[in-house]
């Protein structure tokens, strides 16, 4: 077979000149794929808060704008975390099972609550060494209710402040109290208690002011 009476295949440059002519050595630009598939690490917002429209994202349990408890929303309050109940539920029973304190405050005129020394003397109950332990724990136990309050119906920022400022308050007053009293009655174990759930509830305060 004879090549050379095949036509010749010519190859035409590009001329400067003409912009019109077809550059066939030009790179193809990247055209951007419509409906491109988004990465995993880009995460997308599943819903919006009732309260202020914010997007929300997967997992969240409060809204990133208002501090409203998503578990709320849609759901008639059912899905609220259980912490919260116990919060409340462990500071009411702390209210019964130490009554000194409330009742006093109820009736700061009765002499039930007033300690006796063994020589025979009467010390009223707000100078007693038992005044400062009881105060305390009482504090304790409505700071816990007040926090589950808050963990049911909203977790805004102004509200998580001062349910911090509030604990670092009882725990001090805690402190105070089992420091003071402890060489009239002894180590004082439901302020060390107090103390020790009052740190706890500061750490998982800052943690949630961390991500709010």
């Amino acid at each position: 077979m004879d090549f050379s009476k095949l036509p010749k295949l010519s190859r035409t440059d590009r001329d400067p000149g003409n912009p019109a002519t077809p550059d066939t050595n030009a790179p193809v630009p990247n055209t951007p794929v419509p409906n491109a598939p988004v990465p995993d690490s880009v995460s997308a917002p599943t819903g919006f808060c009732d309260a202020c429209g914010s997007p929300i994202n997967a997992g969240a349990r409060f809204c990133p704008g208002c501090g409203k408890s998503l578990s709320l929303q849609g759901s008639g309050g059912s899905g609220v975390s259980p912490e919260a109940w116990l919060s409340i539920a462990v500071g009411i029973i702390m209210l019964l099972m130490f009554q000194n304190f409330p009742r006093y405050a109820l009736n700061p005129s009765t002499r039930a609550f007033d300690a006796t020394t063994p020589s025979g003397q009467v010390i009223p109950y707000a100078k007693s060494a038992f005044f400062l332990p009881d105060l305390g724990v009482s504090v304790f136990a409505m700071i816990l209710i007040v926090t589950g309050l808050l963990m049911i119906f909203t977790r805004a920022r102004w509200a998580t402040q001062t349910a911090l400022i509030v604990t670092a308050l009882a725990a001090a007053l805690n402190l105070w109290a089992l420091i003071s009293s402890m060489p009239i009655i002894g180590f004082n174990v439901n302020c060390a208690l107090a103390v020790a759930f009052s740190v706890y509830l500061m750490i998982s305060q800052v943690a949630v002011l961390k991500t709010s």
